[in-house]
């Protein structure tokens, strides 16, 4: 996003698109044909493809995650992005609208995972009118971490640090949709409900003995 490019009668303007994706993904295709020149096509796509760094916020919007030229050029596969909910464990917990919701509706959902340290949750539906209706996202301090609008079926809400996330909702006066369901809250970090005492039995011989 915002690549900054040359522009007609010698100037200059960020761009977007794939006007901008295009030559960046041609300069990574040369270097490695510079580097192995015997790859084939298919062998150039799917080195790319396998290199290119995943990133959570693009989960659903690309198919793979970022091009990177080092990466690619070295033939490393890298991790799962940390930051990814979707390789967290999760708890089931069910928030949702009203099925449609209605005009001018504000509606508050606080949701928990007590001892958690990042908390996401996810939605097995999410529709609402793009541009107009949404949901704001808060940690559990007040700060505001993000908002979703439109349609985002089997999405992630954004990462919020600590235990808790609040989710804002808030539709205007016009068309109304589905809403939204809550499935999960995945998470980092022990949550306190996951603590399990452990007995082990222990006994003195009946009776006990002196100078034991």
């Amino acid at each position: 996003l915002d690549i900054l490019s040359t522009t007609a009668n010698g100037r200059y303007a960020k761009l977007s698109g794939t006007s901008m994706a295009t030559p960046h993904v041609s300069g990574v295709a040369a270097l490695l044909l510079a580097k192995e020149p015997g790859l084939s096509y298919s062998q150039l796509k799917s080195r790319m493809l396998a290199t290119s760094q995943p990133l959570a916020k693009l989960r659903n919007r690309v198919k793979h995650g970022v091009l990177n030229a080092y990466n690619a050029l070295t033939n490393t596969v890298p991790p799962p992005d940390p930051n990814d909910p979707s390789a967290w464990p999760s708890v089931t917990q069910s928030h949702s609208t009203a099925h449609p919701y209605a005009n001018d509706t504000e509606q508050e959902f606080v949701v928990t995972v007590p001892g958690a340290t990042k908390v996401a949750v996810h939605f097995d539906r999410f529709e609402l009118e793009r541009g107009f209706d949404k949901v704001t996202f808060f940690d559990g301090s007040g700060r505001k971490i993000g908002e979703m609008t439109g349609t985002r079926n089997d999405d992630y809400s954004p990462v919020a640090n600590g235990d808790t996330i609040v989710m804002q909702f808030k539709s205007d006066y016009s068309v109304t949709a589905y809403g939204f369901d809550v499935d999960r809250v995945h998470y980092q970090g022990s949550p306190r409900d996951a603590w399990r005492s452990v007995e082990d039995p222990v006994s003195t011989p009946h009776p006990y003995r002196n100078h034991m």
